[in-house]
């Protein structure tokens, strides 16, 4: 295992603060090599981890941080286009916003939106 060196529980508490507290997963462009450089691991490192730890790829787990963030998004600013909310969160496009919101939600994002916005009083 390449994690023999690493203390475990701090680079995951580490990536989780990068995620809830810096938003990383925001920056379209973020890589395994840049998450594992603030990390403080090796990319192998922290494919790893996420693998073993989370039973997650870097790609799968980018995506179920950005499409959380979305969820919360959507409802939270209930004006803001979808396609916005999308981007904002770090899709670089609506098609890719929309089959990630779909594989691991199983709804479109409209969708998610109509069924969870508090009812307006008419």
């Amino acid at each position: 295992s390449s994690l023999t060196h690493v203390d475990v529980e701090r680079a995951l508490s580490q990536l989780s603060r990068l995620m809830d507290e810096e938003h990383l997963y925001q920056n379209e462009s973020v890589s395994l090599a840049s998450l594992a450089d603030a990390v403080g691991v090796s990319a192998h490192q922290l494919s790893e981890l996420l693998n073993e730890r989370l039973g997650l790829s870097f790609s799968q787990y980018l995506k179920e941080r950005r499409v959380l963030a979305a969820q919360q998004r959507l409802i939270a600013e209930p004006d803001d286009s979808i396609l916005d909310v999308g981007l904002a969160v770090g899709f670089s496009s609506s098609s890719a916003f929309y089959a990630a919101f779909r594989d691991i939600t199983g709804k479109a994002p409209g969708q998610f939106r109509k069924e969870n916005l508090p009812e307006s009083p008419s």
